[in-house]
């Protein structure tokens, strides 16, 4: 790259860059959620509830508790996917991405991961002290999904960040040091 610009100027090359690896890390939490929702299905088929005298998978409970997890982690992922089309179609028409492209994309991948942490959150509480004593890997999932959301990417600043830009009360490139071009 020569003064800020893309040596090769295609699409792919025009994409920013640190926001464009925002939407990995986000991508991350929701296939862990995804797995934790799989693992909670296969617990609730085989565990019964302390004072039950049926599985889990017959409980009320676990059904929406299942249910708001999987929506949660859906409609993450949709927000994520449809804010990275958003930027591409608007790079493959020749547009620079903005500061508010940038913004929105690590918006997006910071609610994808916190989303889906939440969702993995539900599923660990549904499923009682089985996620901690059974042979059960949503506690690791738990603790991977925690761990992506430590990322800078997945901070809880990030909303701030749009709530100003949102407000016109700060610029996001005071904050990252770049112009509205995204350039520092």
């Amino acid at each position: 790259m020569a003064e800020g610009r893309p040596t090769l100027d295609t699409p792919l090359y025009r994409m920013p860059p640190v926001a464009m690896f925002a939407t990995f890390i986000g991508a991350v939490p929701l296939g862990i959620a995804r797995h934790a929702i799989d693992e909670f299905v296969a617990l609730a088929a085989s565990k019964t509830p302390v004072l039950s005298q049926t599985v889990l998978a017959d409980k009320a409970v676990a059904h929406s508790e299942l249910g708001k997890a999987s929506a949660a982690v859906d409609a993450g992922r949709v927000y994520l996917r449809a804010t990275l089309a958003d930027v591409w179609a608007s790079v493959r028409a020749g547009h620079a991405p903005t500061l508010a492209d940038r913004g929105a994309l690590w918006t997006a991948a910071s609610h994808a991961g916190h989303t889906a942490l939440e969702a993995i959150e539900r599923l660990y509480t549904a499923a009682g002290a089985s996620a901690v004593y059974r042979r059960c890997a949503i506690d690791r999932c738990l603790r991977d999904a925690r761990t992506a959301v430590q990322h800078v990417c997945m901070q809880q600043q990030n909303y701030e960040l749009t709530g100003r830009r949102l407000t016109g009360r700060d610029a996001l490139a005071s904050v990252w040091g770049m112009d509205d071009r995204g350039e520092g």
